[in-house]
């Protein structure tokens, strides 16, 4: 399975995550209601989502910060909750995937967001990431 792929999935139990009501092994499975998806996963993508999975919940503080910090004027229980899963998803890379660049997590984080999130989700996804990096 692609990283891309991968990312996804790492943001949709970051998301389901944010609602409080299922344990990330039960999010993990209601993800896949065909073996088929579990199949195609591959070892480094189980590692991929336990790392992002684990460094959220870790520096969930640090992380929820930086967003409030950069996302001027919001607060991160005011956004919307697909925007901060986003962010937090490649805010995670950013901070502790050395391996991954992080013009790369930017950019899937925005491709993302096209998908799941509303029309004006990219440009502040892309806007508040942006800011962080460059203040690096």
């Amino acid at each position: 399975m692609a990283r891309r792929k991968a990312r996804e999935i790492a943001f949709k139990l970051l998301f389901e995550e944010s609602f409080g009501s299922n344990t990330p092994e039960e999010i993990f499975e209601q993800l896949f209601d065909d073996t088929e998806d579990q199949v195609a996963l591959s070892d480094a993508d189980r590692v991929y989502i336990a790392q992002i999975r684990s460094f959220t919940a870790d520096h969930r503080d640090e992380i929820d910060g930086i967003i409030t910090q950069f996302a001027k004027g919001w607060v991160v229980n005011r956004m919307a909750r697909v925007d901060l899963a986003l962010m937090r998803l490649a805010l995670c890379e950013i901070l502790y995937m050395e391996d991954i660049p992080n013009a790369v997590s930017i950019n899937e984080a925005v491709e993302l967001s096209k998908v799941y999130s509303a029309d004006e989700g990219p440009a502040y996804i892309n806007g508040v990431l942006g800011a962080y990096v460059r203040s690096l």
